[in-house]
């Protein structure tokens, strides 16, 4: 199975709110979704390791159903985008760090 990172969704944080700057990202993606008509898309929900756990894995969930709806809007398969809330459990540095590149969904194509 084949794994391709396509970008990161990014937010302010405690915030579960696409900018317009991250609009864009997603339109930009949709045709590459639409030309593999057999992947799925997952949707890695992450927050950043400053607050209450279990607070940022619900945000976590948030983010990742916001980027789905957007997504699912634009005319992409319901049934082909999975979202998995990580939570802090993702951090990019690997420690517990505050991050502001936490605050992130990542978008990985799988065939």
């Amino acid at each position: 199975m084949m794994y391709d990172k396509l970008g990161s969704i990014y937010f302010k944080q405690g915030q579960a709110q696409l900018t317009g700057e991250e609009k864009a990202k997603l339109e930009a993606l949709k045709q590459v979704f639409a030309d593999q008509p057999k992947a799925m898309l997952y949707l890695f929900g992450n927050a950043s390791t400053d607050g209450d756990p279990a607070k940022n894995l619900k945000l976590s969930n948030e983010r990742c159903i916001v980027v789905r709806k957007y997504l699912i809007k634009l005319g992409l398969d319901p049934m082909r985008i999975m979202v998995l809330p990580m939570g802090e459990d993702n951090s990019l540095k690997g420690d517990d760090q505050v991050n502001p590149n936490d605050r992130r969904v990542d978008l990985i194509l799988s065939e």
